[in-house]
């Protein structure tokens, strides 16, 4: 078998969820501001905010979040993906970019028109990148599992990433 090109993910990270059907991903974040954050374009008011980005790796293998999937991707979805966020970037519409796209070096077995069809296709690794990374369904799994601690502390990332001008001023 193929060895994974990510580590175990550890259920006390905080993660973040992108809920796209074809192959889930996500990225860990443990709330120390330099795992997967390296300087984002966030246009905070708040002079102390500093500002950093999100990275975000698709089609490097399953998590807890894969929805059964094998948590990969093929090498002609990435192109899609990498080509249509550059599309919506000179379209001014603000986006997640891809950026990088690299062969994982696996074959990945996919049914490309659902008719019964599987075959094996080139595996694909895509870096997304963003100012956030947050999806409806960041806040959604936590809550469908009545995890409060894990939601509370996502909302808080959340604020003190995106929205720090609406902490709480410390007296």
């Amino acid at each position: 078998p193929a060895r994974s090109l990510v580590p175990p993910l550890d259920d006390r990270m905080v993660y973040f969820y992108d809920p796209l059907p074809e192959d889930d991903r996500v990225a860990p974040n443990d709330n120390n501001d330099h795992d997967n954050d390296n300087n984002n374009n966030n246009d905070s008011k708040d002079p102390n905010h500093t500002p950093h980005w999100e990275l975000q790796l698709k089609g490097a293998g399953s998590t807890p979040f894969s929805r059964r999937g094998d948590g990969r991707a093929v090498l002609r979805s990435s192109i899609r993906e990498f080509l249509a966020s550059e599309a919506m970037h000179f379209l001014r519409v603000p986006t997640t970019r891809a950026l990088s796209l690299v062969v994982s070096g696996e074959g990945v077995a996919r049914d490309m028109f659902y008719n019964g069809n599987v075959r094996e296709e080139v595996g694909a690794i895509v870096c997304r990148v963003g100012a956030s990374l947050m999806r409806f369904g960041s806040y959604q799994l936590p809550f469908s599992r009545n995890n409060i601690p894990l939601l509370k502390d996502i909302l808080d990332y959340s604020i003190a990433h995106d929205f720090p001008e609406i902490r709480p001023r410390s007296a």
